[in-house]
């Protein structure tokens, strides 16, 4: 099915060496540039589903004439990649220097990247939050330079980020990548294949695709690969994280990743950071100390059973209701208090913003009710109370806020199980 070894194209400036991989839209090769004595790589449009190669031929034939179209159509979409990708020059994204037709079909020939995946690094286990850090910080460059082009990735996943030996990263495979007007922010191209199920949020399972340009739906992705780091395992599916919730994640982690983590995994769109520059925002570590291990291994069993009743008999206890917000309120002033207040949590004052977030809840703001009882689940600016998450989700729930009723449909899960494990 692949090229042989020793196949030349382009005139004889390219000699494929090996297959390095294989995916549904196309083949991956190891092969030398004869003029100027280097390897490279080049990747072949080869959709397998709609074409075929002969044992005795490089040519590609169709398997059925009613497709040359759309085939055509899907072409097109790999040389527009090649040229995209050609147009940019940032040290974290993979260098393409060659595109051409040959053998009825497209190729475009990159640096070989000398170094492994990161998908590859994962399966040996978590990463320490440091170099997770490192490296998500350089996705996060070539992230931030993508999107000043109007473009986004679309397939940010372990698999797409190889690691030099020198742990400098370098974003691969655009071959989801969409382009966006400049004026309007509708799509000027079409992605060509599947999405990744962990790393993919939910509106790119709705409809046909991302059709406007959403920093969001990559920095979604972005979060979920550095889950992927720091658990040393594929996050949940984008349906599962909206039905159950995100996994809780290790306490020895840092206030700052775990912010990161959760805020740019949030099932609505709205609620993660809209640019990598909020992101970097959340991501910056935090200047607060943090404790190190300093309790004597002897007392950890006892302190693990104290915590245990106290998420038993305080978490999931139901607070003595607070009064109702008195009715009516100023929506305006309201939506500008909780506005405020997710931007202190976000900078990092989270306090602050804490008590922005309360006062436009108990003004009767429902989406300030759903905020404040986040604030509560997750411990933020307040001490953790699920009790109270599920007072102020409710309040929010009674005026309609659908994201509130699913929280609430998490939460009740979360208990009945712990309930079962305890």
């Amino acid at each position: 099915m692949e090229l042989k070894a020793g196949t030349i194209l382009q005139n004889g400036r390219y000699r494929i060496i090996s297959t390095l991989g294989k995916g549904g839209f196309g083949i991956t090769y190891l092969a030398e540039h004869t003029q100027m004595r280097y390897n490279v790589c080049i990747k072949e449009f080869f959709p397998t589903t709609f074409y075929r190669r002969g044992e005795d031929s490089s040519a590609l034939t169709i398997k059925d004439v009613d497709n040359t179209e759309i085939m055509r159509h899907f072409k097109e979409k790999f040389l527009k990649e090649a040229r995209t990708l050609i147009s940019m020059n940032q040290r974290n994204i993979v260098r393409v220097i060659d595109s051409f037709e040959e053998n009825d079909t497209a190729y475009y020939a990159m640096e070989y990247i000398d170094g492994e995946t990161l998908q590859t690094k994962i399966l040996r286990g978590a990463l320490p939050e440091a170099l997770a850090r490192k490296y998500a910080e350089q996705v996060a460059d070539a992230l931030e330079y993508i999107h000043s082009h109007n473009t986004l990735h679309l397939d940010i996943k372990p698999q797409n980020i190889m690691v030099r030996p020198d742990d400098s990263v370098v974003v691969i495979d655009f071959g989801l990548s969409k382009h966006y007007d400049d004026k309007t922010g509708k799509e000027t191209t079409t992605a060509v294949g599947a999405y990744s199920d962990g790393y993919a949020p939910m509106e790119q399972y709705i409809g046909s695709g991302i059709h406007d340009f959403s920093p969001e739906t990559d920095i979604y992705s972005l979060g979920a690969t550095l889950f992927a780091m720091v658990m040393g395992k594929r996050p949940p599916k984008a349906n599962e994280i909206d039905k159950y919730g995100l996994p809780k994640l290790p306490s020895h982690l840092s206030q700052s990743m775990r912010n990161a983590i959760r805020h740019s995994m949030m099932v609505n769109i709205n609620m993660r950071p809209h640019s990598i520059a909020e992101f970097r925002k959340l991501f910056k570590p935090s200047k607060k100390s943090r404790w190190g291990c300093i309790i004597p291994t002897i007392l950890v069993g006892a302190i693990s059973l104290i915590l245990t009743l106290f998420l038993v008999i305080v978490l999931f206890s139901d607070p003595e209701p607070e009064p109702d917000p008195i009715p009516p309120y100023d929506p305006v002033k309201a939506k500008e208090l909780c506005t405020l207040g997710i931007d202190q949590i976000d900078n990092g004052n989270e306090e602050e913003g804490f008590n922005y977030i309360k006062e436009a809840a108990e003004m009767g703001y429902p989406e300030a009710q759903f905020c404040l009882g986040l604030c509560y689940y997750y411990g933020e600016g307040v001490k953790q109370n699920y009790g109270l998450a599920k007072y102020w989700y409710g309040k929010a729930a009674e005026q309609g806020y659908e994201d509130a009723e699913k929280a609430l449909e998490r939460l009740g899960t979360q208990q009945s199980s712990n309930l079962k494990d305890s």
